[in-house]
């Protein structure tokens, strides 16, 4: 079902709908602050809707602002999220933070917030 879109054809079923094609049409998003490689909701919340289910988890190792991980959580999955550039000068931590930060108050969900892990919280070597 998340895969199916309004048809603008005669080719569709009883609910007005298709199967979605092969490219994807979307909106991009905008975004406040520094990343360049901004995607919409629209584009993990298709995937993870179709590949998962309640409670599963989904994991993202190019996590960066945490678009992946925010949409896992606004259906009901758990998320691991990983990125080169969480920590440091330019890193991504603190939006992520803020951002799983304010999605947990504002929906009250029962996660713990285990949020990315810092540099410091990494083994050497």
């Amino acid at each position: 079902e998340a895969l199916r879109e309004p048809a603008k054809t005669k080719d569709c079923g009883p609910d007005g709908k298709r199967n979605g094609r092969n490219i994807w049409e979307m909106n991009v998003s905008r975004f406040q602050g520094a990343h360049f490689a901004t995607f919409p909701d629209e584009l993990p919340r298709r995937c993870i809707l179709a590949a998962s289910r309640p409670g599963d988890i989904v994991a993202d190792v190019f996590a960066g602002t945490g678009t992946t991980g925010k949409v896992a959580m606004e259906h009901d999955r758990r998320c691991i999220l990983l990125d080169r550039n969480y920590s440091g000068e330019g890193g991504y931590e603190v939006v992520a933070r803020q951002r799983f930060k304010n999605l947990l108050l504002t929906t009250g969900a029962q996660y713990d917030a285990d949020l990315p892990a810092s540099s410091d919280a990494r083994a050497d070597g």
